[in-house]
């Protein structure tokens, strides 16, 4: 992720969205990633932009660790009751958070929001774009019925009591996006995607996406987990 971090802490800057608080999450790198991040945050003078590193056993850990500790990490303010993520090495369209938010207030039902999403090269340029279903009904349907994962990881934002409500990331290393948001749906959770590309997730030879071997690891453990959950939704 490092090689591609500048990138994507400069789209976080260059929101038109302003009021937020970000908290990067370091978990063991043994790379350049934090004095990429300290260089960056001196330069533009950014007071908020926080720092956590953990020492867990793999990412979803890391996440839960910080999300249980939100509260004792400075960032709770009036616009603390929504959560969006980002991975080090995917961006964001300018106006992303804007549209999010936006949408938000105005369908305060939705619970979860995801966008349409780009997928990118190396050099940045567009492969191509995945738009995934938009209301919640839809959503619905792509999850148990064609089993795919509805919600890009680096489009959501959420609200932030669904933790409370719902609990946290499993430790399910390649699929713990996808794991959480089908207890969030089994759970009552509304959901919705913006139909632009506000997101890109980046391709590279260390990607997830492009590793045959946890793509396998992915398809299996979601194929076994969808069979036990599918019994408990129909039941």
């Amino acid at each position: 992720g490092a090689a591609y971090l500048e990138k994507t802490l400069r789209s976080i800057v260059l929101q038109t969205f302003r009021h937020y608080n970000v908290l990067m999450v370091e978990n063991g790198s043994t790379d350049d990633s934090l004095e990429i991040y300290r260089s960056f945050i001196k330069k533009h003078d950014l007071l908020n932009f926080h720092y956590q590193s953990t020492s867990c056993r793999n990412k979803p850990e890391a996440l839960n660790h910080a999300l249980r500790n939100f509260d004792t990490n400075g960032l709770r303010n009036q616009y603390g009751y929504l959560i969006a993520l980002i991975d080090a090495d995917d961006t964001w369209l300018p106006d992303k958070l804007e549209k999010q938010f936006d949408f938000l207030q105005k369908n305060s039902q939705i619970d979860l929001l995801g966008t349409a999403c780009n997928y990118i090269n190396t050099q940045d340029h567009i492969t191509f774009s995945l738009h995934l279903p938009e209301t919640d009904e839809q959503i619905l349907d792509y999850m148990f019925d064609l089993k795919q994962n509805p919600i890009i990881n680096s489009s959501v934002v959420y609200k932030r009591i669904l933790h409370q409500k719902h609990g946290f990331f499993n430790n399910l290393l390649a699929v713990e996006d996808y794991e959480m948001w089908v207890r969030f749906k089994l759970s009552g959770v509304k959901m919705a995607n913006l139909p632009e590309c506000l997101t890109n997730h980046r391709l590279h030879a260390k990607s997830n996406f492009n590793n045959s071997k946890v793509q396998a690891l992915q398809k299996t453990a979601i194929d076994n987990f969808y069979s036990a959950i599918r019994e408990s939704y129909n039941a």
